[in-house]
This record gives structure tokens, sequence and C-alpha cells, in this order.
């Protein structure tokens, strides 16, 4: 610190340890109350952009053509699935599953109309329609219809029928649903700029009855996840039964989140207390550290709890981040405390303290605002779980600076000195190699630098955005396991629908356009990314099969006309507007396709719709979660880069602010950028596409990378001014503040090591290459910024040394860490 902050830090905070410790505890205390109302979030909302224009059309879309929330089970007997004891067992499970009070509906190949077992005439339509049980419907050939039908096969059963689904509609929160409708209207408006204050009142209320009501939601729909396998339970002896869909992934995600939280936070801390203790052997610099640590995790939950702000999948392991950049920023309080205590034995336990914090706590407070910069830049992405995060590593971050020096240099002034452990020498640990290997080996190291960011360039054309949902989750999950099934047996999973206007009232009700309609649909349907293609076209290929002739206007009104309610409901009403002038086509993507390439997919479709349809933009859009998740991942493409300039702009501002220079902060920059492109480098060479949680990777590499930099030029920075020897300042700085930034490596490293721990494969990889990003910013913090600092002298000439200082250098003894 500055001399007159830091004779404001000792007036405010050393000079009253007591009040100030009682403070922080009063704090602790009035935020850990709330820790009981920190929420956890994991729907679909996390998957897609939060001002995407498509969210709102497809938003309107789902008022017209509705939106259940469902469950699919697929089950596979051991026997043959049309003998009577499956069936029997069958229909056993699917009675108890509509004994559940939250299921509406479950709709299985015992409940479905069949047509064609035997064929049944247009005329026979208005007499009812025989199921699967009935007397006089035929097995064999209901086992036909059912496999080949355009509406059945591939959605109700596989191909080679020996898989069936059951889709569990679980009934509507009325009051949910209100609130779900009117906040999207609302939030429309405001993204169009048409919102007037009354509306933008209404719209914080509204969101705010929203929140609360989404977590009865969640609730509610865990609870029924629970009761359905409750039930699967009882009946998977007999088959292979997985359960999928959106409810479950929600549910399924909210105990990864639960989990990760509390095994990253407990491995974290348990690694923190080893570490510690390993280092420094002083139960005053294990315990007080961990003090800080705990504080800061408590005051971050309580706050996010008092302010209604949940956390998700994403954000799930910032109580680890917490805990490892906290410790971080007291390891170098610690081993400044250490230096001072060897240096300077006559000081006082008071002036020992005071001139602890004033060498630490400036660099310290620019790291935590370099790191929040980090962490902030993630707003660009706009993705809403992703700025949360990133808005939340930053508040929890000036939380944590707080912390540290709030606690850290009071309790050290209340104990006594006592003894400490010396470190040692520099010459000889890992540091003095460095060192070495920076003074005699500096143009071999600038070399193979350069061949390293040449080859990181060029794995960075590698990198995409292209990602599977399912690969996500490990293989021995139950929404893998789920998916994969129903994607290779059941017609794929992730919907992309397509929307085609129609020129007025009964447009499509016209043999001409419906012609125009089964190009469209066929198109879809042969398509290798697609599984199940649905749309008007479907019923009517199942009518002419009926009718034994093509459809002509006609027929096709009196089959309008004739069909039951119930059938109408489920083959015709969620593809075509009740006038007949929108229609909706739904594809269900292979997911597990190893070949899915999200936006070709895209540009295809557009390809056929224009040169092909015939179509004009304004007559056709495609939607559904496919498209809301493709936005999301190209967004992430593009944000990267944004992200990664912001920073390094911000940060180049705040090395000129602090060092002073811009020489400095130009040469401060490039040890940082050269873990970032490296990581993403090697990613573009393992084929490891970015994703929700690897997008963070870069602006948290430089946000925490950067505080080696800024310890290490501002220690540079006062060394020099004593010796006016570079070679001399660049030892003095590897002996001391090296050091710590070698402890807080390890530390840093380790801690994001555990979260390979995790049960999300995003944040495996975020992990692994976090951890790996520390290592390297950690050697090029310690090699090629001080050959830099040697080569291009930036703080001015050297001054000539005399023959003593030249042996004092080369003649440091050997120890090590």
């Amino acid at each position: 610190m500055t001399t007159s902050k830091s004779r404001m830090y000792d007036a405010s905070i050393l000079a009253r340890p007591y009040t100030v410790l009682a403070t922080v505890v009063l704090v602790a205390l009035f935020f850990g109350l709330f820790t009981p109302r920190f929420q956890l979030e994991a729907s679909s909302d996390s998957l897609i952009l939060d001002d995407d224009a498509d969210l709102r059309y497809y938003q309107t879309i789902r008022k017209q053509f509705g939106e259940d929330s469902f469950l699919i089970i697929t089950y596979k007997p051991e026997g043959d699935l049309f003998s009577d004891e499956v069936l029997g067992r069958l229909r056993a499970m699917v009675t108890d599953l509509k004994g559940l009070e939250p299921v509406d509906e479950v709709q299985s190949i015992l409940d479905v109309p069949l047509l064609l077992s035997p064929k049944l005439s247009i005329a026979a339509l208005i007499q009812g329609l025989p199921v699967l049980e009935d007397a006089r419907v035929d097995r064999d050939l209901a086992k036909i219809e059912l496999t080949e039908s355009p509406f059945y096969e591939k959605q109700l059963i596989s191909t080679d029928g020996t898989t069936t689904a059951l889709q569990v509609t679980l009934k509507p929160d009325a009051h949910f649903e209100t609130l779900n409708l009117r906040r999207n209207d609302l939030r429309a408006r405001k993204f169009e700029g048409t919102l007037s204050e009354t509306e933008r009142r209404e719209l914080a209320q509204v969101d705010h009855s929203y929140r609360k009501a989404s977590i009865r939601q969640t609730e509610r729909q865990e609870a029924t996840v629970d009761q359905v396998r409750g039930i699967l339970d009882r009946y998977r002896g007999d088959a292979e039964i997985h359960l999928g869909g959106v409810p479950m992934i929600v549910a399924d995600m909210i105990d990864f989140v639960r989990r990760d939280i509390a095994v990253f936070g407990i491995g974290v801390f348990l690694f923190l207390v080893l570490s510690l203790s390993v280092i420094f052997r002083r139960p005053r610099f294990v315990v007080v550290p961990l003090i800080a640590c705990a504080g800061t995790v408590l005051i971050m939950i309580g706050f996010l709890g008092f302010v209604d702000w949940r956390a998700t999948v994403i954000s799930s392991n910032f109580t680890s981040l917490l805990l490892i950049i906290t410790m971080s920023m007291a390891i170098h309080v610690a081993v400044r405390y250490h230096e001072l205590r060897e240096a300077e034995p006559d000081l006082d336990q008071s002036q020992l303290v005071a001139r602890t914090a004033a060498g630490v706590g400036l660099p310290c407070f620019y790291c935590a605002l370099t790191t929040m910069v980090g962490f902030g830049s993630l707003v660009v992405s706009g993705i809403k779980p992703v700025i949360d995060f990133g808005l939340m590593m930053a508040v929890g971050i000036m939380v944590a600076y707080l912390m540290v020096f709030a606690v850290f240099p009071p309790i050290l002034k209340l104990l006594s000195r006592g003894t400490i452990r010396p470190f040692g020498a520099e010459r000889g640990s890992l540091t003095g190699f460095l060192a070495d290997v920076t003074e005699r080996r500096g143009n071999a190291l600038l070399i193979v630098a350069a061949v390293l960011l040449v080859v990181s360039v060029l794995g960075l054309n590698r990198l995409s955005v292209d990602n599977r949902f399912i690969d996500y989750f490990k293989e021995s999950t139950e929404i893998h396991r789920g998916m994969r099934i129903i994607d290779q047996q059941l017609g794929g999973t992730v919907p992309l629908e397509i929307i085609v206007e129609g020129e007025g009232a009964n447009y499509w009700a016209s043999p001409q356009n419906l012609a125009k309609l089964r190009r469209i649909h066929q198109f879809l349907d042969d398509l290798p990314e697609t599984g199940k293609v649905l749309s008007l076209d479907s019923a009517i290929r199942v009518a002419e099969e009926v009718h034994g002739a093509p459809m002509n206007r006609i027929i096709f009104a009196m089959v309008r006309r004739l069909l039951p309610e119930r059938f109408k409901a489920a083959v015709m009403d969620p593809f075509v507007s009740d006038d007949f002038s929108r229609l909706r086509l739904v594809a269900r993507i292979v997911e597990s396709d190893p070949n899915l390439e999200r936006q070709a997919l895209v540009d295809k479709i557009h390809h056929f719709m224009r040169e092909e349809a015939g179509l004009g933009p304004d007559q056709y859009r495609l939607t559904g979660m496919y498209v809301l998740y493709n936005n999301m991942l190209q967004s992430l493409f593009r944000s990267q880069i944004t992200t990664i300039g912001s920073v390094f702009f911000a940060i180049l501002i705040m090395f000129t602010i602090l060092f002073r220079s811009l020489k400095l902060a130009l040469i401060g920059i490039v040890p940082n950028l050269f873990p970032v492109l490296l990581v993403l480098g090697t990613m573009g060479w393992l084929d490891i596409p970015l994703d929700l949680m690897t997008i963070t990777i870069a602006a948290i590499t430089i946000g925490i990378a950067v505080d080696h930099t800024i310890h290490y030029i501002h220690r540079f920075k006062r060394e020099f001014e004593k010796n006016r020897n570079y070679i001399a300042t660049m030892r003095t700085c590897h002996a001391g503040v090296g050091r710590a930034m070698y402890f807080t490596s390890l530390t840093i490293i380790a801690g994001f090591s555990i979260l390979c721990l995790s049960q999300f494969i995003p944040t495996i990889y975020f992990g692994l290459f976090t951890s790996f990003a520390m290592l390297v910013a950690l050697l090029a913090s310690m090699t090629l910024l001080p050959k830099l600092l040697l080569l291009l002298q930036p703080l001015g000439p050297e001054r000539a040394a005399e023959p003593s200082e030249e042996a004092a250098i080369t003649a440091t003894p050997p120890a090590s860490l």
C-alpha cells in the first residue's frame, strides 16, 4: 500500500483489532441467517440466451400450440413386447403411474387409437377407435401399424418393436403458467423498447413472483421424479427401464449441483488444511487463513440467499473458487510476514504486521480488481447463467479481499511473535531452478515460447462449439443412458421446429399446398441428423392409408369433421392452427450422432426452404430448443474473442496505472496471454469444443494468472530501486514473492483438480484445463516475465556492480522448498 493508504489502514483496522473482528463476526452471523434461503436452479433457461429474439418468438409459438411438461420412460422387456404377460405388466405400471397425484396423463402403445389393425373406413371413425387391448384388434397387424405408422414409429415404439416409450404428462400449475405467460409478454416489450413505466413496475413484481413460483414448481417436479422412480424400481426386474424428459434432467442436474457444492467445498477445504500445514507448519498460519476462507464463503452464500440469487450448474463451483482465491491472498500475506520476520528480526509484532499489510495490500487489491475484471468480462457472453457466474464471482472476490485484510493482520497483531519455520535460501529450490533457467537459457526459452504460441494459434483455428448435450454427462448417469436410448431407438431428443405461414385461412387445407408441406416433411425426414419428424402430413398419410387414395379437398374436410376430439387433439392441433393458416413441423434431432454439426444443419434447412421450397424469409421460421441452444453455442464462440479482448484491454489500463509505465504494462501482458492461447489451442488440437463451462476458462485464467504478474513486477520495482541490478533483483524476487507464487499456484492447481470428481463433464474439463492454465501461468511468470524484464530493461539502466556484489549474486547457498 502507499504510505497514505497504509496509515489509513493502520488507523482504521490495525489500531482497532477487537472492534474490526467483532464487526466481521456480526456481518458473518447476519448473512449466515440467510444461508437456508440459498437456492439452486437447473432449468432449460441455462441453455438459452436471455435476450434472444428467437426465444421471444418461441414463447409466442408455445402460446398457440401449447407446451406440456412430461417425462419419457423407455421400457424394453425381456420377452415379446406384444405378449399378454408383458402387456399386463406394462398396463400395471401405467396404472400405478396414473395413480400419482401430479400425473395428468400417461400415453403408451396401450392407449393410442389403431386405424389399420384391421383397417377402418373413414366412416367408421365416428363409431370410435380401437386400442391395442381391444378384442377386435389383430396383435400382428397392430405391431406392424405401431412400428410403421407415421405417428407411432420411433415415437412410442422402436422400429424393431422391442422398446416402447411412455409419455407421462404432468399436471400444469395454472398460477405458474399465468405468471410465465405474463412475464414473457412484458419481457418481449422490454426488449422491443415499448414497455411503459407502469409495466416496468409490473415486470419487477411478476419476476419476483415467478422466481418464487419456479422454486415451488422445481420442488414439485423433484418430488414427482422421485415418486416415478419409486414405481419404476418395482418393474425393473423384468425389463430395462430408463427415465428421461426435461423435469428429470432438471431434478438430476440440481442433485449434481448440490453434490458438487458439497464435495468441492469440503474437498478444497481439506486440501487447504493439508497444504497450509505442510507449507507453514504453524497452527496460526493454518487456522487464521481458514477463518478468512470460511467467512468469505458463509457471507457469500448468505448474501445470495438474501437477494435470491440462485446458483446453477455453471456456478456450482463458486464456493471452491472463492476458497482457492481467498487462500491465495492469505498465502501472500503469510509469506510476506515470514520474509519480513527473517529480514528484520528487530521489528515488534505491531510493526511487523503493519509492514506486512503495507507490502502486500496494494498488489493484492489490484489482483482482486483484475480477477474481478476477468470474471466480470463473462457478461458479454449474453448467457444468463454464465453472466450470473461472472458477477457472482466478482462480488465474492471483493468479499474475499475485505475478509483477508479484515481478519488476518488484526489476528496476527493480537498473537505473539512466536517461532517460524524458515523457508531457506532460494538457490537449489524450484524457484531457484527457474531463476537459473531464465538467466542461463533465456534465449532458448524465448524460442520455445514462440514455437508454442504458433502451435497454439494453429490450434485456435480448430476450436469449435459443436458439442453434444449428451456428452455433458458421464455414461453411468441416468440422463446419458436415457438420452442415448431415446436417440437411437425412439427418434431423437432435442426438437427443431419449423413454423410455416400460409396466405390466409384454410391455406393449408388445399391439396396443392399440402403437397408443398409433404416436400418439406420428406426433406426433414431424409436428413441424417433427424430421427422422428411429425407434422400435419403425418396425419394425412395415415388418413390416406385408411382411405386408400390420395387426399382431396372433400375427403380432407370430411376427416376434419369426423375425427374424434381426442385423436384430433393428438394428431392435428399441435401441428396446424385452428384456421389452417399456420403450420408447425417438429423434427427431433439425434443428439448422440458424433457427426452432428448444429449450425451446418440450420444452414442446410434454410437453403432448402428458400431455394427448393420457394419460401421467402418472412414465410417460415426455425425455432425450438435446438435453435435456442444453437444460438447459445454460436454466442459462445463470438463472445470468447470479445471476452479476451475486453479483459486484456482492461488489464492493460490497470497495469499502466499500477506500474506507471506503458512499457512495463505491455511486458506484463505477455505471460498472461501465453497460458490463455496455450489452453485454447490445446482444446482445439484435442477437438474439445467450447461449452457453458469451458468458455469461462480464458477469463478466469487471465483474472487469476495476472495476480502473479502484479505481485512479481510490484516486488521487482521495489527491489530494483535498492540495487539497480536486474539479475540480482530477479533472484531476490524468485526467493521472496516467487515462493508465494509457487505456493498459491500449487494450491490453485490442486484445488481446481478436485473438480474432476463432478458428474458434469464440462466441470471436469473446466477443472483440468484451469489447472493446466495455472501451471503454465506460473512457469510463464517465473521464466518468460523475468526474461523480458532482463532483456528489455524497462526500469532503466543498471548500476555497475562491485566485484563483491557479483560474487554474492552467484554464491547463494543451496536449499530447497
